[in-house]
């Protein structure tokens, strides 16, 4: 915020004093709410000698107040005879509360700690992925465009909230750190934090525990960009999502940009608030697609490019050609990605494969992926491409000899239950569904049970619990069972496609 000239000189006032009255006038001027926003934290004055100096904790607030209320904060002042108003950043005076909280992401241990001053921050444990990293085309202009815009800032912030959504693997997460490494970049002092749902809920229940929400709502709320991963995690968990819509209304009267990931599109989240379904619609709500022929191409070279690696044209286009199997499905950036690994692996490890002049062929690549032999060649259909939830679902149905109608109707019978159960397990491992889409996938109105129900077979498999189901599978435990119906729904597939 500029120095701003005022229109009376003024004796000096007694701090106390000019600073009480000062705070009456704002508070008079702008109401009780917009007061407490603006003003009621990390916000002081020093009246002295006809000039207002206003300490704020960063250089964000101080460009606030002077976008949101630089007019009244004048007024004011010159209503106490002030000359001019300064404002100056002194994030010490507030015992820390310009200071940064980091988040671990996804599945990792949520640490906080203090960041020092004068040091680039980064978020503790993210990878740091850039814009400048990320393959556009086609499928994902959109969700790029809207993420840089929005990362820039100025007419961008517009689009906040800006809600990414698509399918596992497709590059959500990417455009979320691609996010914050922008908006480092331009101003290492903002106060970001980059997080899960599952964190948002865990650090809220744990202050409602421990009687702390006003220290939780000072690190959430206190923010110029907050960027939520997973938001799908919220389906269900009311409190945890009246608990976000607080800290969006309370964030976006700030003018902090919010930027979300999810498996789903905000319509197609189970049991979500209606006030918080309005609140993510009322921003951008882009889809990244799954990549077309000429994205997955462009990525195949890339990826081989930051490995250090030589893919001869045929073999670019095998595994460009084998990432689109079986049709119909969407093929996974990070599916692409994993092809190229087990290729470089392949050139590493056994360097016969690889060409006097060091490139690699589509020898090299059908070694890798295993396209040597039918029986090969069916294992890794399973890594290559993701299957269709019904597709397992039928697959199960026919190994254990159940109608897959049992499957995705009510019986508890114990062979239809562990094929449900089954059927899920799978689905993690075989698509790139999320619990929710599997839910839905197997008519469960709450994709709850099918979180449980992969829990539950997991500790079975585990340890080593007997199947219990008779006929051709009597005497074999859950694990030899999972594996041996594993298999024939691959070579189902494989001989389907």
């Amino acid at each position: 915020m500029p120095e701003a000239a005022g229109v009376a000189n003024g004796s000096a006032a007694s701090e106390t004093g000019a600073d009480s009255r000062l705070r009456s006038r704002l508070r008079e001027q702008l109401g009780d709410d917009r007061y407490e926003r603006y003003f009621g934290r990390d916000v002081r004055f020093e009246c002295r000698d006809g000039e207002v100096e206003v300490a704020v904790a960063t250089p964000f607030l101080a460009k606030l107040l002077d976008r949101r209320v630089g007019d009244s904060l004048r007024r004011a002042a010159e209503a106490e005879g002030g000359s001019r108003v300064r404002v100056r950043v002194d994030r010490d005076a507030f015992g820390g509360a310009g200071r940064v909280e980091a988040f671990a992401p996804a599945g990792g241990r949520r640490e906080r700690r203090p960041a020092r001053q004068g040091v680039r921050r980064r978020v503790a444990g993210a990878p740091g992925k850039r814009f400048e990293d990320f393959i556009v085309g086609e499928a994902n202009r959109l969700a790029y465009n809207a993420a840089l815009q929005l990362a820039e800032g100025g007419d961008g912030a517009r689009f906040s909230p800006l809600f990414i959504h698509g399918a596992s693997g497709m590059g959500k997460t990417h455009l979320l750190q691609g996010i914050v490494g922008r908006v480092r970049a331009s101003g290492p002092g903002a106060r970001v934090i980059v997080t899960t749902a599952e964190s948002f809920m865990n650090d809220y229940v744990a202050a409602v525990k421990g009687n702390a929400l006003e220290g939780f709502r000072r690190r959430w709320r206190g923010v110029e960009l907050l960027c939520l991963d997973d938001v799908h995690f919220l389906s269900r968990k009311q409190g945890t999502q009246t608990e976000l819509l607080h800290t969006f209304d309370a964030i976006d009267l700030t003018g902090a940009r919010v930027a979300l990931a999810s498996d789903e599109h905000p319509h197609r989240i189970d049991r979500l608030s209606a006030q918080l379904r309005s609140r993510f619609l009322s921003g951008a709500v882009v889809r990244l697609d799954a990549p077309d022929a000429d994205l997955r191409r462009r990525l195949v070279e890339a990826f081989a490019a930051r490995r250090g690696i030589a893919l001869e044209p045929e073999a670019v286009r095998l595994i460009v050609e084998r990432s689109g199997l079986p049709a119909g499905s969407p093929a996974s950036v990070r599916d692409i990605e994993g092809m190229v690994t087990q290729v470089e692996a392949v050139s590493r490890l056994l360097p016969e494969f690889v060409t006097n002049g060091g490139g690699i062929g589509a020898l090299a690549v059908r070694r890798a992926l295993g396209l040597g032999d039918p029986g090969a060649e069916c294992a890794s259909r399973r890594s290559l491409r993701p299957m269709r939830p019904e597709a397992v679902v039928r697959g199960v149905a026919r190994a254990i000899g159940v109608e897959a109608s049992e499957v995705l109707g009510t019986s508890r019978h114990r062979r239809v239950v562990l094929a449900r159960a089954m059927c899920v397990y799978l689905m993690r491992e075989l698509t790139t569904l999320s619990y929710p889409e599997i839910g839905r996938a197997l008519a469960r109105k709450n994709h709850s049970t099918a979180a449980t129900a992969d829990k539950r077979l997991r500790v079975q498999i585990e340890a080593r619990a007997g199947a219990g189901i008779g006929g051709e599978f009597d005497g074999m435990t859950v694990a030899e069972v999972v594996g041996r119906v594993r298999d024939l729904v691959l070579d189902g597939s494989a001989r389907a496609s």
